[in-house]
């Protein structure tokens, strides 16, 4: 893969976040990887698309293991609304999140498009 990401981690009290800003390359790939380690819950995952990628483009997120910690919830992604995975509340749309212990997360978009981009939220407690 290729591309480029750039990511920003931050604190907030209890809750980290980490924001992937994502460009894909001709091949509509894009991957990075956090500086950080973490641990903690994945409370929810965010994914907006910025510059029009191809519909139902794709999005891993995998722990040191290169185990996806969405479990192929970030499959076919839309292409123009903001979208949401989420483990909890009440929702029967809510998908299974893995939790963390220790591990960088490196994002890997694909099937995007050429020169396509999008921003990946992970809120980590």
């Amino acid at each position: 893969m290729a591309g480029t990401v750039t990511i920003e981690e931050t604190t907030h009290t209890s809750v980290k976040e980490i924001i992937f800003t994502w460009t894909s390359d001709a091949a509509g790939d894009a991957d990075g990887t956090t500086v950080e380690s973490y641990d903690g819950e994945v409370l929810g995952v965010v994914t907006v698309p910025t510059t029009t990628p191809t519909a139902d483009y794709d999005v891993v997120l995998n722990n040191d293991a290169s185990i996806d910690i969405l479990f192929g919830a970030g499959a076919n992604r839309s292409n123009s609304a903001i979208e949401t995975i989420s483990p909890i509340g009440g929702d029967t749309n809510a998908k299974p999140i893995a939790s963390l212990a220790g591990t960088k997360l490196t994002l890997e978009v694909s099937n995007a498009g050429d020169t396509k981009a999008g921003i990946v939220i992970v809120h980590v407690r």
